[in-house]
């Protein structure tokens, strides 16, 4: 942790720092000068959106953590076969070679800068709460910036942290919840979940009442300024989502369901407002996101990637593409069936006769974080009986175009669902993990997957300087 320190962000408009030492000296709060930008209640929302667009950039949601090397783990792409492609050596697992060291590096620096910004915040903000509007505003930022700490402190723990299943009493990471460069002590994946949840349940209770994307939005003041574009703010039933997720991912399936269906109620409810399925959407189906970050040349970015930047030169010989052969993507979505109308196989287009490319984020600039289809899965797969959870899954399908399922392998059917509607969001590789499967892949099978794939290894910078063991 104490190498963190050196690359503290910069940007935002509110910091300007030559270096670690001219910041985080002795004591925080005296450096700091903090008269610069929290006299007032813009300071503190410049403060969240500076840690909004870290969270965009490419090392962490915006590429890596979305579409790129999370998914690359989880064999999403199956034609990375230039030994000169940036995730050639990702899609091995070949995590100590070089370029996939500085990958790993940037993942965890980006998210422990976001994450020392908003400690930063929340060191002032009780002693601040004068210079806001109203109490209902510094609410509603000192619970979006806690819950923003506990997703990003969990993402890191099932990137970093050990097996869910057999090993959460072994050192993860740290939980950092202080402003300081002193080095925080590296705690058990059990320690951090808990950690995760008292944040996560502390955010929930400042924005209950108050916020417009929860369970009492008809008697809120939607005139207020924190209030605007809540889609894009870690928001009240944001929190709630992820509580659900995490819950899971702590095999504590009974309160997973039990949060999930604050969200959705039984099978037949559908989604609490201001939610709805979109049947029709063949984009990332948008009313049914319940937090997304926000980037305006999305387009641009994934050019590499998937645009003309990545096919001018043929198909497959660019050292960025990342596409599909058609038979698998057809397989995956259940094309064969004639009964059946899959809406998400429009995500994709053709490059040639024999491979496809992703198109769901090209006219969209959301970087899907949390959705309501996630609840149902969540639900579908924690339900008490299997019938119940079929119909879970079945509401699902039933807005992508597909028939209803009857007499299936529930667990199989719930994977595959995963693997259709999760594509580009980063979060399949995290259930082969969840669940310890021995075997991963979405198009590509791994077999006899252990610890070593699932766990990235620290930053070696990180063991050098910080208390961290890896």
């Amino acid at each position: 942790m104490k190498n963190i320190c050196k690359y503290i962000l910069s940007t935002m408009m509110i910091m300007s720092l030559s270096s670690c030492n001219d910041w985080l000296d002795v004591s925080p709060k005296e450096d700091i000068k903090a008269e610069d930008f929290y006299v007032n209640e813009n300071g503190f929302r410049d403060v969240l959106t500076g840690v909004y667009s870290l969270m965009s950039n490419s090392s962490t949601y915006g590429t890596q953590l979305s579409f790129g090397y999370v998914d690359v783990l989880a064999q999403y792409y199956n034609r990375i076969l230039n030994t000169n492609h940036i995730y050639f050596e990702t899609k091995n697992y070949e995590y100590n070679e070089q370029s996939n060291e500085a990958q790993i590096a940037a993942i965890w620096t980006s998210q422990y800068k976001a994450i020392v910004n908003l400690n930063s915040m929340l060191l002032f903000i009780d002693d601040a709460q004068s210079v806001f509007s109203s109490d209902d505003a510094y609410r509603l930022i000192k619970g979006e910036a806690t819950a923003l700490r506990a997703l990003l402190h969990f993402d890191l723990l099932r990137l970093f942290g050990p097996n869910p299943v057999t090993s959460m009493d072994q050192k993860a990471i740290p939980y950092v919840k202080t402003y300081t460069n002193v080095a925080q002590p590296q705690l058990t994946g059990s320690e951090i979940i808990d950690l995760v949840l008292n944040d996560l349940d502390e955010a929930r209770n400042l924005m209950r009442d108050i916020d417009l994307f929860g369970p009492n939005s008809d008697l809120v003041d939607s005139e207020l300024e924190a209030l605007k574009n809540r889609l894009i703010h870690m928001n009240y039933w944001a929190a709630t989502a992820l509580k659900a997720r995490v819950h899971l991912y702590n095999n504590d399936k009974a309160k997973a369901l039990e949060t999930a269906q604050e969200l959705i109620g039984q099978p037949n409810d559908g989604p609490v407002a201001p939610f709805a399925f979109s049947p029709n959407d063949r984009g990332v189906f948008e009313t049914e996101l319940i937090f997304a970050l926000e980037r305006l040349d999305r387009t641009i970015q994934m050019d590499p990637y998937f645009g003309e930047g990545a096919t001018a030169s043929g198909s497959g010989v660019s050292n960025s593409i990342l596409d599909n052969s058609i038979s698998s993507i057809n397989t995956l979505y259940e094309a064969v069936n004639p009964i059946d109308n899959d809406y998400r196989i429009s995500w994709y287009k053709r490059v040639d006769n024999t491979y496809m490319i992703l198109q769901k984020f090209r006219t969209d600039i959301e970087i899907p974080m949390l959705r309501i289809s996630e609840m149902y899965y969540i639900a579908a797969e924690c339900s008490p009986d299997e019938e119940q959870g079929l119909a879970y899954l079945n509401a699902i399908r039933a807005n992508r175009g597909l028939a209803p399922l009857a007499d299936v392998n529930l667990e199989k059917e719930i994977q595959r669902e995963y693997k259709k509607e999760f594509v580009g969001e980063g979060q399949m590789f995290f259930y082969f993990k969840r669940l310890n499967l021995d075997k991963l892949g979405v198009h590509n099978t791994i077999s006899s997957v252990d610890d070593a794939i699932y766990r990235l290894p620290i930053p070696v910078k990180e063991i050098e300087y910080g208390n961290i063991e890896n």
